[in-house]
């Protein structure tokens, strides 16, 4: 058993000042996003729509999710964590980030988890999500949110399930904990099992101790996007993501 996943068992100490980057005035919502330049942005995708549509729709996909979330109280404000790092004016120049209820800063170096850790370091207590599922739920979203925020800064997580094993969200109340970021399976179908056996096995509780949130999807593929647009309902946005899917890949 790791202590490092140990919960905590003590009364919380008195609150004290935050240190620089962390949030002090409630729970943060943070989207790591990733440029979209053709042949780097969604390779599987860009297999069979072809590069330029597939950038363009991943840009499409960040927009989408950064307004949609914009509809979600998040009182530690709002972060776009973004790589690479030299990209940073065409991130700025998002029409979504134009209400300024987003900044951006760019994503540490090294592996997923180690990327992930660091923003935890800056940001917590915060929900993270991708780019890769714009029509998320959001009242999952909020449903973690919540849930953060009852914690009142005691060591928290928070896992929403994504179809193909790993998880296409994660809040952190507190110090990240080292044993969900190190070492573990990233983008294989073993991360969120793996990642809740850890729990469980330290005698984590869920409900108490970390919880988890309705599961969903990743567009990455072509099947993934026919379900994205099969799926899409009457709400603005979506309908607006349409409008833009159909018109980079006709039907």
């Amino acid at each position: 058993m790791s202590e490092s996943l140990q919960p905590d068992s003590t009364p919380p100490s008195p609150p004290t000042p935050p240190p620089f980057g962390v949030s002090g005035g409630g729970v943060s919502l943070g989207v790591f996003g990733k440029h979209w330049t053709p042949g780097l942005s969604k390779t599987r995708l860009a297999a069979s729509i072809g590069p330029a549509a597939a950038a363009e729709l991943s840009r499409c996909f960040l927009e989408t999710t950064l307004r949609r979330l914009g509809a979600i109280d998040a009182p530690g404000g709002r972060v776009v964590a973004f790589a690479p790092a030299e990209k940073a004016i065409d991130f700025s120049r998002l029409p979504a980030l134009r209400s300024g209820d987003w900044r951006i800063a760019p994503q540490a170096a090294g592996d997923l988890g180690q990327r992930m850790a660091a923003f935890f370091r800056e940001h917590s207590p915060a929900v993270l999500v991708g780019s890769d599922s714009p029509d998320l739920p959001l009242a999952a979203v909020r449903h973690a949110v919540a849930w953060l925020a009852s914690r009142h800064g005691e060591r928290g997580v928070v896992l929403g399930p994504a179809d193909d094993g790993g998880y296409w969200l994660i809040g952190v109340s507190g110090p990240p904990v080292a044993a969900l970021f190190e070492g573990l399976p990233w983008s294989s179908p073993d991360l969120l099992a793996t990642s809740l056996a850890r729990l469980d096995g330290a005698g984590w509780r869920r409900g108490v101790d970390y919880e988890v949130v309705a599961g969903w999807y990743d567009v990455d593929d072509l099947a993934g996007l026919r379900r994205l647009r099969a799926g899409l309902g009457q709400e603005r946005l979506l309908r607006e993501l349409g409008e833009q899917i159909d018109r980079l890949v006709p039907p």
